[in-house]
């Protein structure tokens, strides 16, 4: 299991022993309330799930969410791609053990693989307007987290950044 360095010289848990704490604690039979970023989390004393998640968003939130901006018209349909990434890939069967950089990918891919979702169903208009050109420029059926998927269009393996708009 890695572990990271903290400030107070100890060590904080991997990210795969994050997930874990939280997937052991939204399990059936634990009372679940909504969290403080949309995530389910445990009820009452079984505050190792909560403090889990709530150390799994410190590291991956800003990230994911920053990413999920390049696909969104607006900073509330990115908050809500986010939030539906990031609980899918907390609340799908994942891999046990895997490195912290592997689970930010499974964040990012997972971003992706929801707008891309998104583009099909009823939130389209909450994308961006070129993410559908960009979309469909990919291989295959599309954006997917378990695919090994990279886009080739983009900064950093990103959708089209926004373009600068006239005043």
């Amino acid at each position: 299991m890695q572990e990271h360095s903290d400030t107070t010289g100890g060590t904080a848990p991997s990210d795969t022993e994050l997930v874990r704490r939280i997937r052991a604690a939204a399990e059936p039979g634990g009372r679940l309330s909504a969290g403080p970023y949309g995530g389910p989390v445990p009820d009452g004393t079984a505050g190792s799930g909560e403090e889990a998640l709530n150390e799994f968003h410190r590291r991956h939130y800003a990230a994911v969410l920053a990413y999920a901006r390049d696909c969104c018209r607006s900073s509330q349909a990115a908050a809500d791609l986010t939030k539906e990434a990031i609980n899918g890939v907390l609340h799908s069967p994942g891999p046990e053990e895997t490195s912290d950089a592997a689970w930010r990918d499974s964040l990012l891919a997972a971003v992706r693989h929801t707008a891309a979702a998104w583009h099909q169903h009823s939130r389209n208009t909450e994308l961006r307007d070129d993410f559908a050109s960009w979309l469909a420029a990919q291989p295959g059926e599309g954006p997917g987290p378990a695919d090994g998927w990279a886009p080739t269009a983009g900064a950093a393996g990103r959708p089209p950044a926004a373009r600068p708009r006239p005043v």
